[in-house]
């Protein structure tokens, strides 16, 4: 492949516009275009360092950092901003200047945002092509970075309730452990699971038993703190991780939810037949020694020591 297709193969091959918005000091016989070719092999060389930089990055922060260090470089922009289309984050990088470019980034249909770009001089012709080429490059490599988190968010989390997985919670739980340790502070962990949930699928169906779990999990969600990891662990097993959070303050959390879950099913008592959805946990700390399979083995136990002494109980020692 030459020097041309190569950049071709990052800025050319799927639909894609620059909405230019251009200042007014910005010079009016410029024009906007993404297929202008390129005059300058130097011009080429630059925006293949930059695809370089660019390819297999995943964090959004990253590119665009990527890209401002490269365009202040190549003398192109002295800042780059960028105002994310989907959760409106608004990023900034370098020190802005009077003439300005603003962008907005179009592909395949769907606007991943705007980029502004500033510097002292005003933009000749061929500098505004090299740019417009250099920003399809940002522009894939966003979409693919976008694209990848969300298959990241998707393989982590429970699609029913929106917590997270068993999948997710092997990787976090090891994470918090070692961060347990490092900083000597506490963590603990509780396993709930609805009793008679059985009972529930089997006698009105799993239409109602996922409203259920959906209801639980919201519950569960309103009595932990936003540092708190909640998990599904699959069918009506959960799991919370408390970081920074000792075995006295684990059971106060856990007797909370069993409470507010025993005002939780009163209203869901018409759904379930009658049928009021109780929880029972167990809770363990961390204590010295412990590695993740120890920790979960203990709340593992405890949980197990409280459906036998009755169920609808928190236990966090045997």
């Amino acid at each position: 492949m030459d020097l041309h297709s190569s950049i071709d193969a990052m800025t050319d091959r799927s639909p894609f516009t620059l909405v230019s918005d251009r200042a007014a000091n910005l010079a009016p016989s410029v024009a906007a275009t993404v297929a202008s070719p390129l005059g300058e092999r130097d011009a080429a060389d630059q925006l293949l360092g930059l695809f370089d930089l660019l390819l297999g990055e995943a964090d959004q922060n990253v590119l665009l950092e990527r890209f401002h260090n490269w365009a202040n470089r190549c003398g192109l922009a002295d800042s780059v901003g960028f105002t994310d289309a989907d959760d409106e984050l608004a990023v900034v990088l370098g020190e802005q200047r009077h003439h300005r470019a603003l962008y907005q980034l179009d592909i395949d249909g769907s606007t991943l945002g705007a980029v502004t770009l500033s510097r002292r001089q005003r933009y000749s012709e061929p500098e505004l092509t090299l740019l417009e080429r250099a920003l399809g490059g940002l522009a894939r490599a966003l979409r693919l970075a976008r694209q990848l988190a969300r298959a990241q968010t998707t393989a982590m989390h429970d699609g029913l309730t929106g917590l997270l997985n068993r999948r997710a919670m092997d990787e976090r739980l090891t994470q918090e452990l070692l961060l347990s340790k490092r900083h000597s502070s506490a963590l603990s962990l509780m396993i709930i699971d609805i009793d008679h949930f059985k009972d529930i699928n089997d006698q009105l169906g799993h239409l109602v038993g996922d409203e259920v779990l959906r209801r639980l999990a919201q519950a569960f969600r309103a009595c932990v703190r936003e540092s708190d990891l909640l998990f599904r662990l699959g069918g009506d097993e959960f799991a919370i991780l408390l970081p920074r959070t000792g075995l006295s303050g684990a059971a106060d959390v856990a007797r909370k939810i069993r409470e507010t879950v025993e005002h939780v099913t009163v209203e869901l008592a018409a759904k379930a037949g009658g049928v009021l959805p109780r929880v029972s946990i167990g809770v363990a700390d961390l204590l010295p020694g412990d590695d993740d399979k120890a920790l979960l083995q203990r709340a593992d136990t405890h949980l197990y020591h409280a459906k036998a002494q009755g169920r609808g109980r928190v236990c966090i020692s045997v």
